[in-house]
This record gives C-alpha cells, sequence and structure tokens, in this order.
C-alpha cells in the first residue's frame, strides 16, 4: 500500500507542480491587473481634474486657471525603474533583443550601454523573459520597469532615435546578474 501511495504521489507531482506555477502566475497577473485598473482611475481622475481645469468658472480671481499636480520623473535615465515601496506595480519593460543563448544576454545589455551612456545613467531594470518556440529556447531582454505604457512607448521611441530596435512588451522581474 505504500509502494502505490508513493507511485501515485510521483504521478501526481508533476501536475502539482504545474499547478503551482499557474498559481504563481495567476497572482502576478491579479496584481498587474489591480495595478492597471489603479492606473486608469488615476487617468480618469485626472481627466476630471483637466475638465474642470478648462472651465471658466474654476478660474482664479487673477484670471490664472489652477494647475492640476502632475508627477513628472527627474530620473535623468531613460528608463522607469520599479521602487519595491511603490504601491505601483510595472506592468510594461522594452525588448531590445531575443537571444538563443543565455550567455549572450549581458553581452547584448552591455552593446547597448556603448555610446547610449546617457540613456543608461541611473539604476536601469534589465531583466530576461525565457520562452520556447518552436522546440528552441530563446532569452529575451527587457530593459526598464514602467508602470505607465505610455512612458513606455516614449523610451521606447528615445531608444529607436539611437537605432535601437525595441517593443513595448509586459514587465518581467528575472535580473540578467
Amino acid at each position: 500500500m505504500l509502494r502505490e501511495s508513493s507511485q501515485q504521489w510521483q504521478q501526481s507531482k508533476a501536475g502539482i507542480e504545474r499547478l503551482l506555477v499557474i498559481e504563481q502566475d495567476l497572482n502576478l497577473l491579479i496584481k498587474q491587473l489591480t495595478a492597471v485598473a489603479k492606473e486608469q482611475k488615476k487617468e480618469s481622475s485626472y481627466n476630471a481634474q483637466k475638465n474642470q481645469n478648462e472651465n471658466p468658472a474654476y478660474t482664479t480671481a487673477n484670471n490664472k486657471k489652477p494647475k492640476f499636480n502632475e508627477t513628472v520623473p527627474t530620473d535623468k535615465s531613460a528608463f522607469e525603474t520599479h521602487n519595491p515601496s511603490s504601491e505601483e506595480l510595472p506592468l510594461y519593460a522594452l525588448q531590445v533583443a531575443s537571444v538563443s543563448d543565455r550567455s549572450r544576454l549581458i553581452k547584448s545589455y552591455n552593446e547597448l550601454k556603448v555610446g547610449n551612456e546617457e540613456m543608461f545613467n541611473g539604476e536601469v531594470a534589465a531583466n530576461f523573459e525565457t520562452v520556447k518556440i518552436n522546440g528552441v529556447t530563446y532569452y529575451r531582454l527587457k530593459l526598464g520597469a514602467f508602470a505607465n505604457q505610455n512612458n513606455a512607448k516614449s523610451a521606447c521611441n528615445k531608444l529607436k532615435q539611437k537605432s535601437i530596435s525595441c517593443i513595448v512588451s509586459h514587465y518581467t522581474q528575472q535580473p540578467i546578474k
């Protein structure tokens, strides 16, 4: 009976491990969806405030419209970095390379920095994602940690101006170093 139980455990072990991975993925998705909902709520609040500011009934005594405070990133780097104490989770990153040899990740990252030091000022989140396509494993190099898709697109456009190909992709937290 003990042997049968052991065999049953061995047979179901892979399925249980798979379920645990799926659970982790679902928890990450829940966090990301919550962050997206917060971002949309913030944007709709901003738009409502902006509409009030554009309404002449909301002018001050000296005929100047009150300004809505908007957070502007002050980091000199072209890439946002994720602050663990921040309530906003990073949802987006910039995929700048995909290689089939993991050892090429750091080399690709270092090649990107050469001649583009001003874009890499400060701390830059450099992560990778592992995917398997048609039996081949690829390692995708991803830079930055963006809570806002528009900020990610803006940074990607800056890279493209420097002739660095990129696409806005989902954020993964697997540091290359």
